[in-house]
């Protein structure tokens, strides 16, 4: 072995300075995912989870919106007794007669 390694208190110390990095690294890690963790609960502010709750619920709004659009057209569509004339139907000719 090398000359300094030679006491059982060298030895001490270095795992010493091992069990104090490994203790600090574990330390960190949890406070991370402590903090990731908050981020995913409900606190009535702006988490992340807030946002999405906030964005989900607008886009079902926007889509509750787009389907009565969609109805209110079929309704009229059907009053006037209009046919639906959709691009596979229309002939050749269609371009070239607008």
């Amino acid at each position: 072995m090398g000359t300094w390694t030679d006491t059982p208190g060298d030895w001490l110390a270095i795992l010493s300075i091992f069990a104090i990095l490994l203790a600090a690294l574990g330390w960190y890690i949890r406070t991370e995912l402590a903090k990731t963790r908050n981020e995913f609960k409900e606190n009535g502010g702006s988490t992340a989870k807030d946002q999405w709750t906030r964005i989900e619920g607008d886009l079902l709004e926007v889509k509750s919106m787009f389907l009565q659009h969609l109805i209110n057209h079929q309704r009229d569509r059907r009053r006037e007794q209009l046919p639906f004339v959709g691009p596979e139907r229309r002939g050749p000719d269609a371009e070239h007669s607008e």
